[in-house]
């Protein structure tokens, strides 16, 4: 019966953090590759202990990149809006050069990251040919994340200048957007809830059954 509430229970986390992503506006656009950077750096020392858990990061980090990579335009502190949206708009000269604005300082960004991950990936075996250093290295990491920290904010302000260049009533349209597909992933995540519950029960059943 544990295995099976922890089988439930996993498989509404992964479809929570797969909504999340579409929630979690810019922060999951540059902080899932900062976070997934930040704890393959700490899987080093726990490599055998958390290869799972390193594998189910780096899938949620492959499934946040492409999801970033085909938007229309980010709302900071809400999330992606496609482009087919974006495009059915009609949105002025001004605002669609301010949306490739962002989109591109969006990449370079990416491309940065993943750039230094390699480079920190290929290095990795160098940093044990001297004695260990976790002070050392936890303060690395601390300048690490501020770094990505600035380098998110710098974007998240062009985003915010594509908000601001929308009238009100291009605001409110994006705003029912957002949240009916909000409204859209809460009932899938509860109806995904209700049927493992009822597959429980009838376990619960079947092996009650089985016992007597």
């Amino acid at each position: 019966m544990k295995k099976t509430t922890s089988s439930r229970g996993f498989k509404i986390a992964m479809l929570g953090a797969a909504l999340a992503v579409s929630s979690a506006a810019m922060a999951a656009q540059a902080a899932t590759p900062e976070r997934f950077q930040d704890r393959a750096g700490h899987h080093v020392s726990h490599e055998h202990g958390h290869k799972a858990h390193a594998r189910h990061h780096g899938h949620k980090y492959m499934h946040g990149e492409r999801l970033y990579q085909r938007a229309g335009l980010v709302v900071p502190g809400y999330g992606v809006v496609s482009r087919d949206f974006v495009d059915g708009m009609g949105l002025n000269d001004d605002q669609l050069k301010l949306i490739e604005d962002a989109r591109k300082a969006a990449r370079e960004l990416r491309e940065d990251r993943k750039e230094r991950f390699k480079a920190e990936r290929e290095g990795r075996v160098e940093r044990y040919k001297s004695a260990l250093n976790p002070a050392e290295a936890l303060k690395q990491a601390d300048e690490r994340r501020e770094q990505a920290q600035a380098e998110r904010r710098k974007v998240d302000e062009k985003w915010l200048a594509v908000w601001d260049s929308l009238d009100t009533a291009q605001q409110e349209r994006i705003g029912e957007f957002l949240k009916k597909r909000a409204e859209k992933s809460q009932e899938r995540a509860q109806k995904l809830e209700e049927r493992e519950k009822a597959r429980d029960a009838a376990r619960a059943k079947s092996d009650t059954k089985s016992a007597a």
